[in-house]
């Protein structure tokens, strides 16, 4: 039942931050470390964008186990983390990260054209004057 679902929540709660400060900190960061190069300066925003995605994708794949854990203790109920650890002394550390090529793609194809959109309207929107002050 639904109290099986909550057996995941610490999992969730350390999954959840550190996914989306990953995907933040890819695209912040890549832009400003291409942006710092002449290189990186002469690539289209939607290459540099890619290299982000690509960087927030590959994020996510790091954090595959702690999903594993997450999703394996939802289903499996207060059970699931002994099953996770069998299967790991079975067939070893690489299996925490089945379906990490998957992971990998769904991230991708999710990451992209949010932050393209984002990127595109940070450059055109321009902010307020320090002067204009707040709205009356």
């Amino acid at each position: 039942g639904v109290r099986r679902f909550y057996q995941g929540l610490p999992w969730a709660l350390l999954q959840t931050p550190l996914t989306r400060f990953g995907d933040t900190a890819a695209n912040s960061g890549v832009l400003l470390l291409l942006s710092s190069t002449t290189f990186g300066q002469a690539m289209p925003l939607g290459l540099r964008t890619a290299v982000a995605s690509t960087c927030a994708a590959l994020w996510r794949v790091a954090l595959t186990p702690v999903d594993t854990l997450k999703t394996t203790m939802q289903v499996q109920g207060a059970a699931g983390y002994a099953l996770v650890m069998a299967k790991v002394k079975k067939s070893g550390v690489a299996v925490l990260w089945s379906g990490a090529a998957a992971n990998f793609a769904a991230n991708f194809v999710g990451n992209y054209p949010w932050y393209m959109t984002f990127n595109q309207l940070e450059g055109i929107w321009q902010p307020p004057a320090p002067e204009a002050g707040l709205l009356p």
